[in-house]
């Protein structure tokens, strides 16, 4: 058992590699969450209705501009990538495109808060591991 302690121990840098893509390709492959889906929905329908910024405001019914200009510019910028015509791999290139941007504010905010969590010794590096999880194994964010 001790061996297998150092052995972790060892290798922890690898082994949290393996742990992070492992977690962000299931992330990137699962299928969006059906809200999500109507976002983007109307996301191509922005476009078919007229020109940006206009057309924020007349394609959504309820939700707030950020919410509509977040979900049209993720729209698009996959839309440089893949047509929205093929849906799977629209939606994860979507996944992947907000996954590495989430993942840079969480890493931006681990560094930030760095001095804070070390009153409660607690490390940058465990912060951005727990909101990893949180972030990765959450199916009600995105």
């Amino acid at each position: 058992m001790e061996k297998i302690v150092n052995t972790i121990k060892e290798h922890k840098s690898k082994i949290l590699k393996i742990f992070y893509i492992t977690f962000f390709t299931i992330y990137v492959i699962k299928p969006i969450a059906f809200d999500v889906k109507l976002y983007l929905g109307e996301a191509y329908q922005a476009n078919l209705i007229g020109s940006f910024p206009i057309n924020l405001f007349e394609a959504w019914e309820h939700k707030l501009i950020l919410n509509r200009l977040i979900f049209y510019l993720l729209s698009q910028i996959t839309n440089l990538f893949v047509s929205a015509e093929n849906v799977v791999i629209f939606e994860m290139i979507v996944k992947f495109i907000y996954g590495i941007i989430s993942i840079l504010i969480i890493k931006i905010f681990s560094k930030q808060t760095k001095e804070f969590f070390e009153k409660y010794k607690i490390s940058d590096k465990m912060v951005f591991f727990i909101l990893y999880l949180v972030l990765m194994c959450s199916r009600n964010i995105f």
